[in-house]
């Protein structure tokens, strides 16, 4: 079950967009079928693109005037960002996820790591 929040579910579905990208691009420039493909380089791209389209993602979300709400029988007031999160982390959060992922297996086809 996927658990998200306002726009929260735009950061899956921009990761799917990065791997159907990266495929698209690492599959036409290598000539090879997904079976002969080495898995690392595509993984690094796909999180690359993911994370990059979600960063824009984010700057977009926080640019967004915040709505106040107001607790009508306290008075106190709540300000509401209506960013979003995806399993309770919040969107630009998921930036850096992917950025670290990216890393790793970049590093991994780099040096060679199975």
């Amino acid at each position: 079950m996927i658990f998200w929040s306002g726009k929260g579910i735009l950061t899956l579905l921009l990761l799917v967009l990065g791997i159907a990208i990266s495929q698209g691009v690492y599959e036409a420039v290598s000539g090879l079928k997904p079976a002969q493909q080495d898995a690392d380089p595509m993984w690094a791209f796909s999180f690359l693109i993911g994370g990059i389209a979600n960063f824009a993602l984010g700057r977009y979300l926080a640019k967004k005037p915040k709505r106040v709400l107001v607790d009508k029988q306290t008075g106190q007031e709540f300000e509401f960002d209506g960013v979003g999160s995806l399993f309770f982390i919040g969107v630009r959060k998921w930036t850096w996820i992917y950025a670290v992922l990216s890393a790793i297996f970049f590093l991994r086809f780099a040096l060679g790591w199975d």
